[in-house]
């Protein structure tokens, strides 16, 4: 397993990778802590992140991402090949009095 720990403009990124057992995928995580929004939305308080997905020959397997903030939340969930259409479903649910602010 190899990890890494870095702060980023937009929060403090973790991520890790893991290789299966007798075969050339990995699973990979990111997280994101104290996840500050881009503007216009950077006036909400930081959140959190996370994602994993499989790593194949052909490109991110089984994505999931969810993001959490005081203002709403994000999910996506999908697949992102190497070549050929990306495959993502989204959901965001968010506060819209604390968003048009």
């Amino acid at each position: 397993m190899d990890q890494f720990r870095a702060e980023a403009p937009l929060g403090m990124v973790t991520a890790s990778a893991v290789m299966e057992a007798g075969g050339s995928d990995a699973r990979i995580a990111i997280g994101l802590e104290q996840a500050r929004l881009p503007p216009p939305f950077d006036r909400a308080s930081p959140g959190e992140a996370r994602g994993e997905a499989r790593l194949t020959g052909a490109g991110l397997e089984a994505l999931s991402i969810r993001g959490r903030w005081p203002v709403g939340t994000l999910s996506l969930d999908g697949r992102v090949p190497f070549e050929g259409p990306i495959a993502l479903t989204g959901r965001l649910t968010a506060e819209v009095a604390e968003v048009a602010r």
